[in-house]
């Protein structure tokens, strides 16, 4: 069930934190992004487990473009729990490079983040002090 509210946050800071609290409650997770690395997944696999061992839905789709998406970060990410759904979109060398996240929830609200790829420097306050605004 798709949400009916939508709520939007400006995130500047630690992406991580607020990824991680909004799998703690979520009914689905639908990940769209350009890359994704082994970092990221580590750093989010525990929270994405326990997303999907108490019967919320996970989908993820990430792309080929540029070669930068790693075999290992799918391979992990594969290795996290069955139920996660995870895509490879092959880009045939065009660009691809969203990145959003949304998360439902059962009484009817949502929250969809934009802006960076899954990398642990990215979802992290370091990382995070590079992006230009």
């Amino acid at each position: 069930m798709m949400s009916t509210k939508l709520n939007v946050k400006l995130i500047t800071d630690n992406l991580a934190d607020e990824l991680i609290t909004r799998m703690q409650h979520a009914s689905g997770i639908y990940i769209m992004t350009s890359f994704i690395m082994q970092s990221g997944v580590k750093l989010l696999a525990p929270h994405l487990k326990r997303t999907a061992e108490r019967g919320a839905e996970v989908r993820m789709l990430a792309g080929d473009y540029l070669y930068i998406t790693q075999p290992e970060g799918l391979r992990t990410l594969s290795e996290v729990d069955s139920q996660i759904e995870a895509k490879l979109w092959r880009s045939m060398g065009t660009s691809f490079h969203p990145k959003a996240y949304l998360f439902d929830h059962e009484h009817g609200e949502g929250m969809l983040i934009v802006g960076l790829r899954i990398s642990h420097s990215r979802c992290s306050r370091r990382g995070m002090s590079g992006i230009s605004r």
